[in-house]
């Protein structure tokens, strides 16, 4: 497997403190009074910072980042652009929720700790609210409408982003989302508010392992599609498929015969990839996937196929792609 050129230790090191940094800016809310026009005789006051040091800080993160620019007027972080909103999505995901998997590497190797209990769900919530809407967001929006689907089930609906677009955009669309994460269904449920659709969206907290439990057989049976989007991955921490197998007989249990959309990304470690494959993002990723006891998904299309096939799914269409430094896919079929 080829990864592209190695970085030198030099601009490893570099990228650590400014993301550190960074992040310890996003985490106290720095980066939205700097947004707002605030000055660094302000923000000295306001967080009890020596303002020297901040000033020094700012101007080394306006040096080596695109996050942090240097006006005539001081320090400005446009949180509104399009690259500074997918750069704090990055920090909320990577750093934010699987950073303390990487703190407890030694643990987590050892086997004295679960690494997926570490995953802080409040900053993971905040990347996928604040996360824009990607392609493969999109291509399955344009595939519910091109299946006529009013009534769906969105499993692993994060913050409910999907099903308020497809609400928006089909006034007879029913949409029910199911996600494991506290803080995520929270943020659904009041983005569902502020929205004006809770006659058509609701959120759900719930093992999505255990969906079939989750529903009344009312809801259940009025299902059209079921849509999971980045949650497959999550099953493949054991390496016979055992934990994937069991979910996919799960969802045929609760949704027999309906038809689904899985997107999900293809994995990269152990798996062979030409140079124009292997994404960086992809490769870390994966670690994230690793640390936090998800295990690294299928590296081709032709492997989830093998998944889907052999627990008795039909497929109808596929689709590849690129998006965010990372290989992705959608597959449509049949439970």
């Amino acid at each position: 497997m080829s990864s592209g050129p190695a970085q030198t230790i030099t601009a490893l090191m570099e990228g650590y403190y400014v993301v550190r940094i960074l992040d310890a800016f996003h985490s106290a809310g720095l980066l939205d009074h700097l947004s707002a026009g605030a000055t660094v005789d302000a923000l000295s006051a306001k967080f009890g910072y020596e303002r020297d040091r901040l000033a020094a800080l700012l101007d080394y993160l306006s040096l080596r980042s695109d996050v942090v620019k240097k006006t005539a007027l001081g320090y400005h972080v446009a949180t509104e652009d399009p690259e500074t909103q997918f750069a704090l999505h990055l920090l909320d995901q990577y750093v934010g929720a699987y950073g303390p998997c990487l703190e407890a590497l030694s643990d987590i190797l050892g086997g004295r700790v679960d690494g997926g209990a570490l995953v802080d769900r409040a900053r993971h919530a905040a990347a996928f609210a604040r996360a824009d809407r990607s392609q493969a967001d999109l291509d399955t929006l344009r595939l519910l409408s091109e299946l006529r689907i009013n009534n769906l089930v969105d499993l692993g609906c994060s913050t409910a982003g999907l099903m308020i677009e497809y609400a928006l955009r089909n006034p007879e669309a029913r949409c029910i989302g199911i996600d494991c994460s506290e803080p995520a269904i929270e943020e659904a449920q009041r983005r569902i508010a502020r929205s004006g659709l809770s006659g058509q969206v609701r959120a759900v907290e719930g093992d999505l392992s255990e969906v079939d439990g989750l529903l009344s057989v009312e809801e259940r049976d009025a299902v059209e599609c079921v849509i999971a989007t980045n949650v497959a991955n999550a099953y493949f921490s054991d390496p016979d498929g055992t934990e994937i197998d069991a979910w996919f007989a799960t969802l045929k249990t609760a949704f027999p015969r309906r038809i689904m959309l899985l997107g999900d990304y293809f994995g990269s470690l152990g798996h062979p990839l030409d140079d124009a494959s292997a994404r960086a993002r992809g490769l870390f990723h994966d670690v994230a996937q690793l640390l936090s006891g998800q295990g690294i998904p299928p590296g081709s299309l032709v492997k989830w196929t093998e998944v889907l096939e052999r627990n008795g799914c039909t497929i109808i269409r596929s689709f590849e792609g690129e998006g965010g430094d990372m290989r992705r896919f959608i597959l449509l079929y049949q439970l």
